[in-house]
């Protein structure tokens, strides 16, 4: 059965399920960790596998903007400032340029 590889979006103050997207950390190590991130109205998603997943801040519903493989392996949360996402793995320590 293993860890859920889904993300969800709840609403604060009644805790109810506003969606659920299955999948999304599909391909990850077997923990299925993700580093999150908010960024105004987007949110930056790092998988234990080293991909980087960019997608809205929506509560109607995922929708992924971009994505890319840019590390190794990771637990890591990344760090945002300037437009630049600063992440590492377990060899290197990576700075993703994001673009408006």
């Amino acid at each position: 059965m293993g860890p859920q590889r889904n993300l969800i979006c709840v609403e604060i103050r009644t805790g109810r399920l506003a969606w659920s997207k299955d999948g999304v950390l599909t391909g990850t190590a077997s923990n299925a960790h993700a580093g999150m991130i908010v960024m105004g109205d987007r949110v930056a998603v790092l998988t234990d596998g080293g991909r980087l997943i960019l997608m809205a801040a929506d509560e109607r519903g995922y929708r992924e903007l971009a994505g890319a493989q840019v590390c190794g392996h990771n637990w890591c949360n990344p760090a945002y400032a300037d437009g630049n996402l600063y992440l590492r793995d377990d060899r290197e320590l990576w700075c993703v340029r994001l673009l408006p």
